[in-house]
């Protein structure tokens, strides 16, 4: 899990072989591989990080409703990290959204034929993306969830308190 917390906020993947593959004069069923094998190597890198977030939640919910104490320095730290990866994926779908518009205009220029199989490419990528944003998005509202239950806060400020506590926050105001 200590990978997926040392996340940078840049892009996980390098998609110039997009344009790279795009720009070479291969049968489509060939760059139609090689896209393939790329989108899966750059799939397996997000679901195994969006995976672990996932699975740590589970667990950390599991523990939660044994009874069991979950330190809030660890909730905090996973909030956080699931937070930077939802960043890293919410700019490398910006990243990809470019680099699939070079790819295109390279396409267009110099091999017609590669087209949809850009745009399948594409697709199947910013689905990926998609998938693990809200993997990652349900991840984060589980922790927040664990915190609230199993780390309550001592009732704090005059609407945590008695109502003549509010009426007295009141009258302190002017």
């Amino acid at each position: 899990m200590a990978h997926a917390l040392e996340q940078s906020s840049a892009p996980v993947a390098d998609y110039g072989y997009l344009e790279a593959l795009t720009r070479q004069h291969r049968q489509v069923d060939e760059i139609r591989a090689l896209f393939k094998e790329h989108t899966d190597q750059t799939a397996a890198l997000i679901r195994n990080t969006s995976t672990d977030f996932r699975t740590v939640a589970q667990s950390c919910l599991e523990r939660c409703n044994a009874g069991e104490t979950v330190e809030s320095d660890v909730l905090d730290a996973l909030v956080d990290g699931i937070t930077t990866w939802e960043s890293t994926l919410s700019q490398d779908q910006d990243e990809l959204a470019r680099a699939l518009d070079i790819a295109e205009q390279a396409a267009r220029e110099e091999n017609p034929a590669v087209l949809p199989v850009l745009a399948e490419a594409g697709r199947e990528l910013a689905g990926i993306n998609t998938e693990n944003a809200e993997i990652c998005r349900d991840a984060r509202w589980t922790l927040m969830a664990v915190r609230a239950r199993c780390q309550p806060g001592a009732p704090v400020g005059p609407i945590q308190g008695q109502p003549m506590d509010l009426d007295a926050y009141e009258r302190s105001l002017g």
